[in-house]
């Protein structure tokens, strides 16, 4: 699972995001959290919408895209 957000330390939504995202990675399902403490709801800063591009980018090439393929060929082996 792959998450993005704004943190807010007083937030339960913050909590949230932290305890589900160590959940996740406790049981052994791929998971990522990606913060960016400068934005609200929406990446506007053009750094941080750059970084959240290449992050959802490499997700989906991890889990369906080409990362995907290499790993399957790996196993065939």
């Amino acid at each position: 699972m792959l998450c993005s957000s704004a943190f807010f330390p007083h937030h339960r939504h913050s909590l949230h995001l932290l305890t589900s995202t160590t959940r996740l990675l406790r049981q052994g399902i791929p998971s990522r959290l990606v913060i960016f403490p400068d934005e609200n709801h929406w990446v506007l800063n053009h750094g941080n919408s750059l970084k959240w591009h290449y992050e959802v980018f490499r997700w989906f090439d991890k889990f369906v895209g080409e990362g995907r393929k290499k790993d399957a060929s790996q196993r065939l082996k």
